[in-house]
């Protein structure tokens, strides 16, 4: 789910397909049909579309038109990819020999630049004005902490390093830059919290009493949220006369 080319929406559908749609849910479009297992997608700015997919043996980065026409590999084992706000470069990890490495690309292909070692996988985002990378990694043993570290777009050394709480998923900047959002699962209900840059507390920013909260975004104008919001329901079997 996120925002899509023209001020639509972009929706994977349960069987795998790539849906560009209106906010209403009218004028649905099936994008780029060969592409299937992909984990994530992005719009890159006004000429390409973005894919993490899985080809039954390592993830690709897929890059294609608006329309999903023109399907061109830029790069091989590749875990989470999101573009630039001006459409003009990426960032994506990689792992190679449980390493994982955050990498930046032109989105038009060449030689990618290492940017960062990031322990865990996790998510690499760009700052809503593009002069930043936020990472997650893992550090601290036998229960690993994971925590946000921010590095210049170009690359260098943290400069600052945030904790996170546990169970936190859905991780994204805030419109204004300033800080960073999450899903939390707290008595029953999900809701986006935010942490600031500057440290202190995190905050709750939705106040849903009950439900689950699966992912959220920012419309690209950064006005509107769009949520994914549900229940999981499960049964117990029992299973008896085993021979």
């Amino acid at each position: 789910m996120g925002p899509g080319p023209a001020g639509k929406l972009l929706i994977r559908s349960q069987d795998s397909d790539l849906i560009a749609m209106s906010a209403d849910g009218s004028q649905r479009t099936v994008l780029a049909p060969e592409v299937r297992n992909y984990n994530s997608h992005s719009v890159c700015g006004e000429r390409y579309l973005l894919f993490d997919s899985y080809n039954g043996s390592e993830s690709q980065l897929m890059r294609s038109d608006l329309d999903g026409s023109n399907m061109t590999k830029l790069v091989d084992r590749v875990a989470e990819s999101e573009c630039s706000p001006d459409g003009k470069w990426l960032v994506y990890r990689s792992s190679v020999q449980s390493v994982d490495k955050i990498y930046r690309l032109p989105v038009e292909g060449g030689t990618p630049t290492e940017l960062a070692t990031a322990a865990g996988g996790g998510d690499s985002l760009i700052s809503p004005d593009g002069k930043f990378i936020a990472y997650t990694y893992e550090e601290g043993s036998p229960v690993p902490a994971v925590k946000i570290a921010t590095i210049p777009a170009e690359g260098g050394a943290p400069l600052r390093v945030l904790e996170t709480p546990s169970g936190f998923q859905s991780l994204r900047w805030s419109p204004d830059g300033k800080a960073f959002q999450y899903v939390l699962t707290r008595s029953g209900a999900g809701n986006v919290w935010e942490q600031s840059l500057s440290g202190g507390d995190p905050h709750q920013v939705t106040h849903f009493t009950s439900g689950l909260m699966f992912d959220f975004c920012w419309s690209q104008d950064g006005k509107q949220m769009l949520l994914s919001r549900g229940d999981r329901i499960s049964d117990v079997v029992l299973i008896s006369k085993f021979r």
